[in-house]
């Protein structure tokens, strides 16, 4: 068993727990080995990033230990619990999504356990509408209402054992931090060539603007209005080049170790977990706590940049209720 093993896994009869510079290495090993192996060519590189490392563990052990569940998804569930009910519209679609999904069909060929768990999100979308609301003893028409509907499921770390979902989780969690330090590293980088291009053509531009009165170019050269002056051009390259001064040069690596450990020393700018309470009716329309017959949602979602929020929890489904491959797929083409 690897570090983030007892990490993410929260094994709790284990006496002695890792020490912190073995639990920084290998996460700062993981992280390099995926943003840009030369970083360890960076004089004191692992020192720079053993405390960020050590911040982004604790924050993503948190996130790792908040997310709900076993919580049972299955048709039972689905007719006896309100809240599953407004997370799938119908009890098919519980096996559906679990029967289509590649992870989760290899989980049990894998093993001959009942169940199979896996971290379950599902993106949670509202929408403004008007619709009949019951007001009292009398019906509105036209009343201004939030539907909450929950889709685009996404199941991740399929696993017959709940410790290696949470396991998975985490060093997924590390992966996607890595991620995102690369693609600033790759902006970074492609801003740099951008620039040298840009000053390449500049200089051409303006030798050429310079030399407007050589030859025949006055006959060649197109109107005044359609070409711009050499002041123009002059001074479009001097704004280059002092974006390409401001840009670092021969210590890109140590502006790349730079990235990574911003990155790592807040992994809230790039990933959280956030509690949300929702009512909802039976239509899955937003209500009030205390109004009659309200399902009140208790979720966990978890935020990307850039992506709706996801309601996430460790799920368990029954080997039992597994489709048939063909009839996973066909049921899946309805969904395309």
């Amino acid at each position: 068993m690897g570090l983030l093993d007892w990490v993410f896994g929260g094994e709790k009869e284990r006496k002695v727990p890792p020490r912190d510079d073995a639990l920084a290495k290998e996460i700062v090993d993981r992280v390099v080995a995926a943003t840009d192996k030369r970083l360890r060519s960076v004089s004191g590189y692992d020192r720079k990033l053993r405390e960020p490392a050590l911040a982004t563990l604790a924050y993503l052990r948190g996130i790792a230990d908040g997310i709900p569940g076993p919580i049972d998804l299955n048709t039972r569930a689905w007719t006896d619990n309100p809240q599953i009910r407004a997370l799938f519209g119908k009890p098919q679609d519980v096996a559906t999504t679990f029967s289509r999904n590649p992870g989760v069909r290899d989980c049990f060929a894998r093993s001959t356990e009942p169940d199979c768990l896996a971290v379950l999100g599902l993106a949670r979308t509202e929408r403004q509408v008007f619709a009949p609301a019951q007001r009292g003893d009398t019906v509105q028409h036209e009343v201004a209402q939030t539907t909450v509907s929950f889709g685009d499921a996404r199941i991740l770390a399929p696993a017959t054992d709940p410790i290696a979902v949470r396991v998975e989780l985490g060093k997924r969690a590390i992966d996607f931090l890595a991620l995102r330090a690369l693609a600033q590293i790759t902006a970074q980088t492609q801003a740099r060539k951008d620039l040298e291009q840009e000053r390449a053509l500049l200089k051409m531009r303006l030798q050429i603007a310079e030399q407007s009165h050589a030859g025949f170019t006055e006959f060649a050269a197109a109107p005044a209005a359609a070409s711009p002056s050499r002041a123009a051009v002059a001074a479009k390259l001097e704004e280059n080049e002092k974006a390409l001064a401001a840009q670092p040069s021969s210590g890109m690596l140590t502006r790349f170790l730079d990235i990574v450990r911003e990155v790592l020393a807040d992994p809230g700018a790039h990933l959280r977990l956030e509690s949300q309470r929702i009512a909802l009716d039976a239509m899955n329309y937003r209500v009030a706590d205390e109004a009659a017959a309200a399902v009140v949602l208790q979720l966990r979602e978890l935020v990307l940049p850039e992506r709706p929020p996801y309601a996430v929890m460790v799920a368990r489904f029954p080997r039992a209720e597994l489709l048939p491959a063909e009839d996973a797929l066909a049921q899946a083409e309805r969904y395309l």
